[in-house]
């Protein structure tokens, strides 16, 4: 979320009243909190779900062997699904059991490993 930034040729552009840097930043925040805890409410939702997790890293997160993502996570966007599971492949789509959420990631374990890669 970026705080507001005045547009040539829009509609708001041509408003005589301009609010502060400090009040533009304060409401960010408190959209910010809210998607927090809209993000997190999703996320924990989520938890003892199956999902199709693609392994796409080793992960640098301790107690973490991977770093993939489910359909639902876009890369660079939204978070990630941290596995435990060092058995994984990267490049693989595993079946992940969702075991713990926060904000933006989830986290799981691997129930198998064998889906079809068509």
């Amino acid at each position: 979320v970026f705080t507001y930034s005045r547009e040539e040729g829009t509609a708001a552009a041509a408003l005589p009243s301009r609010i502060s840097e400090k009040e533009k930043e304060r409401r960010r925040e408190i959209i910010m909190s809210e998607q927090a805890d809209i993000s997190h409410a999703i996320n924990a939702s989520l938890i003892g779900s199956i999902q199709e997790v693609l392994i796409e890293e080793k992960s640098g997160r301790e107690g973490y062997a991977f770093v993939g993502r489910c359909r639902r996570q876009a890369p660079e966007i939204d978070g990630v699904t941290y596995i435990k599971d060092a058995s994984a492949k990267i490049g693989r789509i595993v079946k992940c059991k969702i075991t713990a959420a926060d904000h933006y990631d989830l986290f799981g374990e691997i129930i198998s490993n064998s889906i079809s890669q068509s």
